[in-house]
């Protein structure tokens, strides 16, 4: 692609023809009888898809034309050109669970950990959740940090047992 020489009609797949700013190449590809070099963007399922598709995927290749630009797009609705994830997410109980399975709940709602041991000298064993902050069903914002404090069970002890 090079830079736009004009602005030629244009009817994409599915849509309704309309002038598009082109390029003098695929101006002439589309004079004669082929489709123009649609920029596409690779999605974050690694599907490459043209840029007016990839939703949030194209922001990075777009972001530094629109920093440039005299309008200020802090100002702009994301929404009016993206389509945005849901900035919220809500606390998962994670109360009396494993913390391997705690931090497997937590990466699926979207939210981070901080480990607090309640025991100062644990045992070998895994921690499991006693309690949390913030608490469970509260709403957040994506990535928040949830305290959870870990408690460690005595293992069973082996030698005790009689047969």
């Amino acid at each position: 692609h090079g830079l736009s020489t004009g602005d030629v009609p244009w009817t994409p797949p599915g849509g309704v023809s309309r002038p598009v700013p082109m390029c003098a190449a695929d101006a002439a590809r589309l004079a004669d009888g082929l489709e123009p070099v649609i920029r596409k963007v690779v999605t974050a399922n690694g599907e490459e898809r043209p840029h007016w598709e990839a939703g949030t995927s194209y922001r990075p290749w777009a972001s530094p034309y629109f920093e440039n630009k005299l309008i200020d797009l802090a100002l702009v609705p994301e929404t009016m050109f993206w389509p945005q994830p849901a900035r919220v997410t809500t606390v998962p109980d994670l109360t009396d669970m494993p913390i391997n399975q705690a931090r497997i709940r937590a990466l699926r709602a979207q939210v981070r950990l901080d480990l607090q041991r309640m025991d100062p000298d644990p045992p070998p064993t895994e921690g499991v959740v006693v309690q949390q902050q913030p608490a469970p069903g509260a709403r957040v914002l994506r990535n928040t940090t949830v305290t959870v404090w870990l408690r460690f069970p005595l293992p069973y002890p082996t030698w005790r047992r009689q047969h």
